[in-house]
């Protein structure tokens, strides 16, 4: 139970981190506006759209003129991740269950991180990187629910890798 509980808990207390920065509630708002306004489930494209715009426009506000799209793409999976955590919505993509949001979000968020940290590399390389580091948390988060008791569930996995996809393209 222990290592469950450490998994868990390290994987969220990264999470909030990096998505709870001040800087990110632009992004966290917009969501939260987006996915108030209408009847769910949302498409995560619509998501992304409004996510993207918000983190763009607040990376410009900040000085960054011309910020990479790895840039953008982190701080708006981050701040979709977060909003869905704090008021869940539900994806078009897969209905099953509304933490399905915060599974791609959060994935996407990591895989477009890591891929920002590495700009000095080719995009395939960093691609290759931040997609394999976010599905081997994501892998690491199920087996953890495995041992909980909670179960393994090959759907979250297929979820973590449509956002990690996502958040990879530009």
């Amino acid at each position: 139970m222990a290592m469950t509980d450490a998994v868990d808990g390290t994987l969220f207390k990264f999470m909030h981190r990096f998505a709870s920065k001040p800087q990110n509630a632009p992004v966290v708002k917009a969501v939260e506006d987006a996915t108030a306004k209408g009847q769910g489930p949302f498409h995560v494209a619509d998501v992304q759209k409004v996510a993207y715009q918000a983190a763009k426009d607040q990376l410009i506000r900040e000085g960054d003129k011309n910020p990479s799209a790895d840039k953008v793409q982190a701080r708006a999976f981050w701040g979709a991740a977060l909003a869905a955590e704090e008021k869940p919505f539900m994806i078009a993509e897969d209905t099953d269950a509304l933490s399905k949001s915060v599974h791609y979000f959060t994935t996407g968020a990591i895989a477009a991180r890591v891929a920002s940290w590495l700009g000095f590399l080719p995009k395939s390389v960093r691609d290759f990187f931040g997609f394999h580091v976010a599905q081997a948390v994501g892998i690491l988060k199920e087996v953890a629910d495995k041992i909980k008791g909670t179960g393994f569930n090959r759907r979250d996995i297929a979820i973590d890798e449509a956002g990690a996809r996502a958040a990879l393209k530009n």
